[in-house]
């Protein structure tokens, strides 16, 4: 009897071994990648912006009052989670909105918490919810009438400053 439950606890070793064997790690490359989740409007008042994210070595996010260089007030990676806003034309397509005293596209930046996975595994994936103030949609004395239809590009950068995919948000209609 105990040579039989020897083999028996051979062959159940055996079998989970080839099992295990056979489960494939999750490959998933280390520079970030989004989707578009979802756009929350709190009437006119405010909004969240929602995306979901993976990233295979889990480096996203910044530690607050991280403004070393790249990361300073003035530099590109400033925010690593940009939204560029666009407005739907008379011509029925989208334009980047430049105010008349801007110089460059208006962005909505955004800082994403530091998150990173603990153990061996980094792979990270989740969701981004961010609050966007009062107004979300641009009321400007040139533009007559307000935006009615706006969209958002978004993309996000992890620390190592990989720069995730661009994605687009669906219309969204406005106040």
């Amino acid at each position: 009897m105990f040579v039989k439950t020897k083999i028996q606890l051979l062959l159940v070793g055996i079998v989970a071994i080839s099992l295990y064997s056979c489960i494939k790690t999750q490959s998933v490359p280390n520079t970030p990648s989004i989707a578009f989740k979802d756009f929350v409007k709190y009437g006119k008042d405010s909004a969240d912006m929602i995306i979901t994210f993976k990233d295979g070595d889990g480096d996203i996010g910044l530690v607050p009052g991280d403004t070393a260089p790249p990361h300073n007030v003035n530099g590109k990676y400033y925010y690593d989670m940009v939204m560029e806003y666009n407005y739907k034309g008379a011509d029925g397509k989208f334009h980047r909105f430049k105010s008349a005293t801007a110089t460059d596209s208006m962005i909505i930046g955004y800082h994403i918490p530091y998150i990173t996975p603990v153990g061996q595994n980094k792979v990270l994936d989740g969701e981004i919810r961010a609050h966007i103030l009062a107004p979300y949609y641009v009321v400007d004395p040139l533009v007559i009438p307000a935006h009615k239809v706006i969209r958002f590009d978004i993309y996000i950068y992890d620390r190592a400053l990989n720069k995730s995919n661009v994605i687009t948000t669906p219309e969204i209609s406005v106040p």
